[in-house]
């Protein structure tokens, strides 16, 4: 059967075909060369939305031209040959021949590690600040003390517990501050230690240890220990107070017995002041207006509240009255009796009174002499102690001193937060606030510490310098309006 194909369509046919095809309407614009559709530039796809492109039409937008990529491979390369070339030993021996025949030169030693500071002073500003020493700082610190001091006060802890330290880490820092004030202090001047562990009474006792150099040491000692009665009278092991005592022996230096006879101080926590005759009232307070009007200053409400209370409550609870200062036990002839906080609080005073009386006593006939007292650091602390009164009495008892001379300072030794009285981890560097800064204490004058105290413990800390501090310069005249 014959297979009928249909024959090719012949160039009229197309023409036909062709003209067949209806022409576009007259109404539309000739197309021109730039009505055709522009190519969609590369950058362009990082802000195409979602639209009908096909993903191989994307990606073969998204490709830089290849011409682009060859070229910027090859100034790589270009670059990186470049660069090896100028590194290399043959180069540098060329051009720069001093480099390539340089001997490595020997590494200098790393320096040493910084000494931490030990000694900071308390700045009073707003907050408080503590500005550390360095060593050399420490040296002229105490240069500056023994040229213009007339007192000295070392608060030390007479229990193990202070600052991670105890007795006998204050006894050696004491020692240690002791000797530079003795190198330091001035020619015409003569070092005296005062020592609250002995009681006044005890003041021959003392005199004979130093100036009986004849005896063997270690009867001397036990002379001393026996004649003072140190172990049922004294808060400080007689053992960690060994290496003072022998250096004031050896050295001639004047030992000076501070402590409130147990006696005195019992019968005032039973009955009061009344219970002193006038006699040992005299010898205790040389002056009695003074004496009653240093409670009334601004801070000392708060300072008792937060330091004698306390002692106060602890010594209630197991009904001591009398003993040793340390509070070993009742006094020789008293009975225990229930405490009262108003003859504690009379008692606390009384005794600051009695040795800043005793160091006052002694400046007044040899007016430039320089008295280091060792107490317990309660009666330092914040300076509504002791030491006000000694500045006090030195004001009344119009004592010359000599040019430059006449002040009074107070070291902390190994203090903590809770010996500041602070409830937090850091240390508490004033007490009150009040509008002139006049009117805030300071913990101390300086801490001083055996070893680096903990960071967290200091607050507002300063860099460290090794000159003095400039009290003429410091925010505390500024605020207090002194300056």
């Amino acid at each position: 059967m014959p297979v009928h194909r249909r024959p090719p369509l012949s160039a009229s046919s197309s023409s036909s075909s062709a003209s067949s095809t209806p022409p576009p309407p007259s109404n539309l614009p000739p197309s021109s060369p730039s009505s055709a559709p522009s190519p969609i530039p590369i950058n362009s796809f990082s802000t195409l939305k979602p639209g009908p492109y096909a993903p191989s039409e994307v990606s073969s937008h998204a490709q830089p031209p290849p011409s682009t990529r060859r070229r910027f491979l090859q100034s790589l390369r270009s670059a990186s040959l470049s660069l090896v070339a100028f590194l290399s030993p043959a180069f540098l021996a060329s051009s720069r021949p001093a480099l390539a025949l340089r001997a490595p030169s020997k590494l200098a030693p790393p320096p040493p590690p910084s000494v931490r500071p030990f000694l900071w002073q308390v700045l009073m500003s707003d907050p408080p600040q503590l500005q550390p020493y360095t060593s050399e700082g420490e040296k002229a610190v105490l240069r500056d003390m023994a040229r213009t001091c007339n007192a000295v006060f070392l608060g030390e802890h007479v229990e193990k517990g202070g600052g991670g330290q105890g007795a006998d880490e204050d006894q050696t820092l004491a020692l240690r501050v002791v000797e530079a004030l003795d190198k330091y202090k001035p020619r015409d001047a003569s070092l005296v230690l005062g020592l609250e562990a002995v009681q006044q009474k005890f003041q021959p006792a003392l005199d004979a240890y130093v100036a009986d150099t004849g005896t063997d040491l270690a009867a001397a000692d036990a002379r001393l220990r026996q004649e003072t009665e140190w172990d049922e009278r004294a808060s400080v092991p007689f053992e960690a107070c060994l290496p003072l005592l022998h250096r004031a022996r050896g050295e001639g230096i004047k030992l000076l017995g501070l402590g409130l006879e147990s006696e005195a101080l019992a019968k005032v926590r039973q009955v009061g002041l009344e219970g002193l005759g006038e006699e040992e009232r005299g010898r205790y307070v040389a002056d009695p207006s003074g004496f009653i009007q240093s409670v009334k200053a601004p801070a000392f409400k708060l300072y008792a509240e937060r330091f004698i209370m306390p002692s106060f409550a602890a010594r209630a609870a197991t009904a001591v009255t009398g003993g040793a200062q340390g509070g070993k036990g009742p006094s020789p002839g008293m009975t225990p009796a229930p405490l009262s906080a108003a003859k504690f609080l009379a008692a606390r005073i009384l005794w600051d009174e009695s040795m800043s009386t005793a160091a006052i006593r002694h400046l007044k006939t040899h007016p430039k002499d320089l008295v280091v007292l060792l107490v317990g650091a309660d009666h330092i602390k914040f300076g509504l102690g002791a030491p006000a009164r000694l500045e006090r009495l030195l004001r009344s008892a119009e004592v010359e001193t000599a040019p430059g001379r006449g002040k009074v300072k107070s070291i902390l030794l190994n203090p903590t937060p809770a010996d500041t009285g602070s409830e937090t981890r850091r240390l508490r560097l004033s007490l009150g606030y009040a509008n002139n800064l006049a009117n805030c204490r300071p913990v101390a004058d300086f801490l001083w510490w055996s070893q680096y105290p903990r960071v967290a413990w200091l607050e507002h800390p300063q860099n460290p310098i090794s000159g003095v501090y400039s009290e003429d310069d410091s925010l505390f005249q500024v605020f207090s309006g002194r300056k």
